[in-house]
């Protein structure tokens, strides 16, 4: 089975909450991603029973806004740099990856520790008009070893 779904939504990473304090700004940012990403997976994922005890295969890529000083005339030039750079950069890949996946629990899958395999990466959205978002591709069964889902070289249209 293969669920691919995107979540037309920044992308934020996992936040770490302590007990017993409110809440950070950079937490309800990540509750909000949280929520868009369990919309957009129940919606693709419709009507089927949550995986239980099923090892699954998640594929992520981000597209992020670009920062705010990114020029208008040579984005592509800047983006190409910025790519090289994301590594160094935030968001933290694996946070947004951990956020998305915890995301999924209780709508697709019912515990994260089931995650086998995944191929993860990040850069900045193609346009810089464009709207963040994120392209995720679940795996089980027959299709858990297809990889086909990794190549995240292909230009997608990201709808608003």
């Amino acid at each position: 089975m293969r669920i691919e779904f995107m979540v037309h939504h920044n992308p934020k990473p996992w936040v770490i909450y302590v007990r017993n304090t409110a809440r950070s700004e950079r937490h309800k940012y990540m509750e909000a991603w949280q929520g868009k990403v369990g919309e957009a997976a129940a919606s693709a994922y419709s009507g089927n029973d949550v995986l239980t005890g099923v090892p699954v295969r998640i594929d992520t890529h981000f597209y992020l806004e670009p920062a705010k000083d990114a020029p208008k005339r040579k984005y592509a030039e800047w983006r190409e740099k910025r790519i090289v750079e994301a590594g160094r950069g935030n968001p933290d890949l694996d946070n947004m990856r951990k956020s998305t996946i915890d995301a999924l629990q209780e709508v697709v899958i019912d515990n994260d520790c089931m995650v086998i395999a995944g191929a993860m990466s990040k850069q900045y959205v193609r346009e810089r008009d464009g709207a963040p978002y994120a392209h995720i591709i679940i795996s089980t069964g027959e299709d858990i070893n297809d990889t086909s889902g990794t190549n995240f070289n292909t230009s997608y249209t990201a709808e608003v």
